[in-house]
């Protein structure tokens, strides 16, 4: 059972996703795959749902079994659960190689490990799960990070940041950067905030605050996408400018905005008006002060 296919024999997986929860009885259970094998790959591909299989062998939150496999430039963030060989990228690995992939959900189980649960025989490169929020210090192949040090690209040593992955030091984790191409909106429009003023000559086309349970497809924050002229953002940790053609983002009104290389696949609407927001008043810091987070001008 999986969240896209329950068996790939012998297939080539590319630049697939699945996020929804899984739940199930029966062994070789994957957020994505439960069970892959016979020379196979599974590439740039990512599972973001729970797995709940708590009497079940071979639990993964990107793959339940893999044998005779490859697995390249993956990731799995959901919880999971399982009875026997339960990990938090593969379950179960067998005459298989891992490279450059992570995980980061919570992990539960009998033999149980943060990255793989059990191993007979394989490789595993370059690829980490987060000790912290995984609740697991070891694991049958992978490295041990903190979520501080995965949250820093250094740690990614020999991955493809040019081609392949994306991350933003201190806010975000590694994610692909075909997921900029195959990220579409659900449920409803983004969140205008008209707190803004239109200056410097520039026009914003959107402001969007996205919804947290839309990670980790598209992360949660203020997006900005600049058609013409300059803007800036302002928040307590920094005051970028913006040209013409770039995208802005910030998590949260204590990191300072940065740019992305490309649109992460969101359609901007423009506000149906700017309003001016009150200035803002200064701090001994040189911060801001409530009520104002952040002023796009």
């Amino acid at each position: 059972m999986g969240g896209l296919l329950g068996l790939s024999n012998g297939g080539t997986i590319n630049s697939a996703y699945a996020t929804g929860a899984i739940s199930g009885k029966s062994s070789l259970v994957g957020g994505l795959i439960g069970q892959a094998r016979f020379y196979g790959s599974i590439n740039n591909s990512y599972a973001t749902g729970a797995v709940s299989a708590p009497t079940a062998y071979y639990v993964g939150g990107l793959v339940g079994q893999a044998r005779f496999v490859s697995v390249n430039n993956s990731y799995a963030t959901g919880a999971v659960t399982g009875g026997s060989a339960t990990g938090g990228l593969v379950g179960y690995l067998d005459t298989t190689s891992v490279n450059n992939s992570y995980s980061t959900g919570a992990v539960l189980g009998r033999n149980v490990g943060g990255l793989i649960g059990l191993i007979t025989r394989g490789n595993v490169t370059n690829s980490f799960w987060d000790t912290v929020t995984s609740g697991q210090a070891s694991s049958n192949g992978g490295t041990g990070k903190t979520t501080a040090e995965l949250l820093t690209q250094s740690t990614y040593t020999g991955w493809d940041f040019t081609n392949i992955w994306y991350v933003a030091d201190g806010p975000t984790r590694p994610f692909l950067r075909s997921e900029y191409e195959f990220t579409k909106l659900v449920n409803g429009a983004l969140t205008v905030n008209a707190a803004a003023a239109a200056a410097n000559g520039g026009v914003v086309t959107a402001i969007a605050a996205l919804p947290g349970n839309m990670l980790p497809r598209v992360l949660p924050g203020l997006y900005v996408s600049v058609l013409d002229g300059q803007i800036n953002f302002t928040n307590r940790a920094g005051s970028p400018n913006f040209s013409s053609g770039q995208f802005g983002y910030t998590p949260s009104v204590t990191s300072p905005p940065i740019s992305l290389p490309a649109n992460p696949g969101l359609r901007f609407t423009p506000p149906p008006m700017f309003t001016q927001p009150p200035a803002f008043t200064t701090v001994k810091d040189g911060g801001i002060k409530d009520p104002v987070d952040m002023v796009v001008q």
